[in-house]
């Protein structure tokens, strides 16, 4: 084996797509529960910019779909399936990839975790910004969210940034 791949199995090791997944889901439990056996009312951690809070959100997104929590269970449920049963086609071997799917397997495993077994997802982290969009925030509030939402949040982003790089060496090669 040489020095590179060792380097690479190592990394994958150590970063393995389980290992990103699992210490997500377990990130996002154990914050969720510290604030659930915690907080009372909301925390100020940067008056005016950031609050610990508890939200329960039966819904999606910025509570979208609140009125249907087993379809949002079941959603969750199939993609969660559906991206475990396809990872390696989807990641094509590339870790990047790999990695951007294990966060977004542990943060949907999370949310549906609590939907599952709290029956509404744990929200915490609160942001206030100087501008709102109104299309989003009709009342000018942002939604609280959490680690798994985060996770989540991050891999989209990766996902998007590396289809783009593949869409460039696609052009070149072609």
């Amino acid at each position: 084996m040489n020095p590179d791949s060792k380097q690479e199995a190592g990394r994958r090791g150590i970063l393995s797509p389980i290992n990103i997944a699992l210490l997500v889901f377990i990130l996002d439990q154990a914050t969720k529960l510290a604030v659930l056996r915690t907080i009372k009312e909301a925390i100020p951690v940067i008056p005016g910019f950031f609050n610990i809070v508890m939200v329960w959100n039966k819904g999606a997104a910025w509570g979208m779909l609140a009125e249907y929590p087993i379809i949002l269970t079941l959603l969750a449920a199939v993609a969660l399936a559906l991206l475990v049963f396809y990872f390696k086609k989807l990641s094509e071997g590339n870790f990047r990839a790999e990695v951007a799917l294990s966060l977004l397997a542990g943060g949907i495993a999370g949310n549906l975790f609590d939907r599952l077994f709290r029956g509404s997802v744990v929200d915490f982290l609160s942001f206030q910004l100087p501008f709102s969009v109104p299309i989003l925030m009709p009342d000018g509030r942002y939604p609280a969210f959490n680690v798994a939402d985060s996770a989540i949040t991050v891999s989209v982003f990766l996902l998007v940034i590396l289809s783009f790089r593949a869409e460039k060496r696609d052009e070149k090669g072609a």
